[in-house]
């Protein structure tokens, strides 16, 4: 199986699957993550959250409305209430578990976001991230997974519990990040990979060279969250960008390829 290290070692442009097959199926249900993997993305991004009764599922926003069009939130139901309830009738909210099941015999990389922004920081989100690293290391995937999350403490907990056996990733760093919380082991030192954006708006980082620039001064990898068009890749490319997190992997994978990078 491919280690996540060895590869942000080498040269290697990543496509990271965002949610999934977004082009296909609603983001972060299971048939999204198998077409991903059966299309050849090299990591699939997805999004975690715990139950009110401490089971972790994949889903971007706390409250269903947006997906299910449920107004209740996921961190107030029982894993048995979540699974009653279908995107878009048909789509079931999967659990980590199920998504691990799913890759542990694959070739896949995994980009495990902790989704707790713009939430303030809790005991929970520790607790999650516990959660998490255990079921990682039940199904022996931590040399494929990279832990990300918008609450840097986080970051700093895992880092201090597991030194480097995890790749870590923050959102943004330096003056280009999208939280202040404080870390006791430097930003610039706890994580491996930033995804980046611009201190301004727009939040895209494109045009924005001193962005990467100082996260590659700090040894840090850019990753990039950006619209899969042909000119931001190209310009991602020559300033270091080593991981596209891609809402259209089939336009990612003809722009990667039409600049004889993948």
């Amino acid at each position: 199986m491919t280690k996540i290290r060895d590869i942000l070692r080498g040269d290697k442009i990543l496509i990271a699957a965002h949610c999934g097959d977004k082009k296909k199926y609603p983001q972060n249900v299971m048939e999204a993550f198998v077409s991903a993997i059966d299309f050849g993305a090299d990591m699939i991004e997805t999004d975690i959250r715990m139950s009110g009764d401490g089971e972790l599922v994949l889903i971007h926003d706390t409250n269903l409305i947006k997906t299910c069009g449920v107004d209740r939130d996921v961190t107030e139901m029982t894993l048995e209430e979540i699974k009653s309830v279908k995107k878009e009738g048909k789509y079931g909210i999967p659990t980590v578990r199920e998504l691990m099941e799913l890759i542990k015999d694959k070739d896949i990389l995994m980009n495990w976001e902790i989704k707790v922004w713009p939430q303030p920081m809790d005991d929970n989100m520790l607790l999650v991230s516990d959660k998490l690293v255990a079921l990682i290391e039940e199904y022996g995937l931590a040399e494929r997974s990279m832990i990300s999350c918008f609450n840097n403490p986080v970051l700093d907990h895992i880092r201090k519990k597991h030194g480097m056996r995890y790749v870590l990733s923050s959102m943004g760093l330096g003056r280009c990040r999208r939280t202040n919380d404080s870390t006791e082991i430097p930003l610039e030192e706890l994580v491996d990979v930033a995804c980046m954006y611009a201190d301004q708006s727009p939040a895209s980082p494109i045009g924005h060279a001193d962005v990467f620039e100082y996260a590659l001064s700090h040894g840090v990898i850019p990753q990039v969250c950006i619209a899969d068009n042909e000119e931001d890749y190209r310009w991602a490319i020559a300033h270091g960008c080593k991981i596209f997190v891609s809402n259209d992997i089939y336009e990612a994978d003809k722009i990667l390829k039409k600049l004889r990078v993948r």
